[in-house]
């Protein structure tokens, strides 16, 4: 049981770890920057 709420605890990190790089993506889209690509890491 623990162990799913680790995997759960994970993968909700990751989630908002996602939207919010992504904002950042968006962010320089909308102010006319030059982005190659979008990653984490």
């Amino acid at each position: 049981m623990v162990v799913l709420q680790y995997i759960i605890a994970i993968l909700g990190f990751s989630v908002i770890i996602l939207v919010h790089e992504f904002g950042h993506f968006i962010f320089a889209k909308i102010s006319k920057m030059h982005v190659l690509e979008f990653f984490i890491g």
